[in-house]
């Protein structure tokens, strides 16, 4: 819309839109940020391999574990393990307010508010906003069941 447009009333939007063929509109609002605290748990790691790493041994028996194991079959029982702790992390979410107005009669036909937690491209984010609108269009019955 260019600088001459921003005086105009909100019929005379509505006007010339229609006049242009469109029948819907799709507005999208930014609402709030939010952060949010989330604690992320810590993880045990076991050395998978087979063998201590650098001592050249892979495995040896073939029997598992138990009697006739090879060094490879019981090593595991020794294995290093490895601890990442746990921590705590702020994400920054961000609500944005999705609507859909029909345009021939002036209303608004649908509405939802999405929560996007990376918003550093605006472009994917649309795309993903968009995406969740329309799985939860066709699951409300506002739009057909994609064909297969």
């Amino acid at each position: 819309m260019n600088q001459q447009n921003l005086n105009l009333t909100q019929e005379q939007k509505i006007s010339i839109v229609q006049s242009e063929g469109f029948d819907g509109a799709i507005t999208m609002r930014f609402i709030k940020a939010d952060k949010e605290t989330q604690y992320v748990p810590g993880t045990t790691n076991y050395y998978s391999g087979m063998g201590y790493p650098g001592m050249g041994y892979g495995y040896v028996g073939g029997y598992g574990m138990g009697y006739g194991a090879g060094f490879g079959g019981w090593y595991g029982a020794y294995a290093p393990a490895y601890y990442s702790p746990g921590y705590y992390q702020e994400n920054t979410y961000y609500y944005i307010e999705t609507n859909i107005f029909d345009l021939k009669n002036n209303k608004l036909v649908w509405s939802a508010t999405t929560k996007s937690l990376d918003v550093s491209d605006v472009n994917t984010t649309v795309d993903e906003i968009m995406e969740a609108c329309v799985k939860q269009m066709r699951a409300d019955g506002y739009m057909a069941p994609k064909s297969k």
